[in-house]
Order: structure tokens, then sequence, then C-alpha cells
């Protein structure tokens, strides 16, 4: 099991992205109000306007290791 927790860090901008660099946008976030536990086989998709979905990564056991694996 993966666990995130919440993260009070003082540089998330609070609006989607991270502050990014030179004008462009950093990572997608996500504020979490409480403790979230991920499994094997959890997914992540990217999901567009249109409905449209798009597998990015997969939990996977390697090594008695939870890690999560990027799909495209």
């Amino acid at each position: 099991m993966i666990k995130i927790w919440l993260n009070k860090r003082k540089y998330y901008s609070l609006q989607g992205f991270s502050a990014g660099k030179n004008g462009v946008l950093g990572a997608p976030e996500w504020h979490l109000t409480n403790q979230v536990e991920f499994t094997e086989g959890a997914e992540i998709f990217e999901i567009f306007n249109d409905g449209t979905e798009i597998l990015r990564a997969r939990i996977v056991d390697i090594d008695n290791e939870l890690k999560f694996i990027r799909v495209n």
C-alpha cells in the first residue's frame, strides 16, 4: 500500500499546478484533505474535456515494493 499525506508546504500554488519555471506551468498538484491509500492495480488516467481517457500510470509490486509505473 502506498500512502500519500496532506502536504502543507508553502510552495503549492493551489491553482491546480505547481509554480513551474520561465512562465511555464509546473506539474499538476492535488490538495488532499485526508490520507489516501493506494493498492496494487490502482491506476491514474488523464481525462480530457471530450470525455476521452488515457491510462498514464499503474501501481505494481516490484520486489515487494509498490511503485507507480508510467504506462504512456
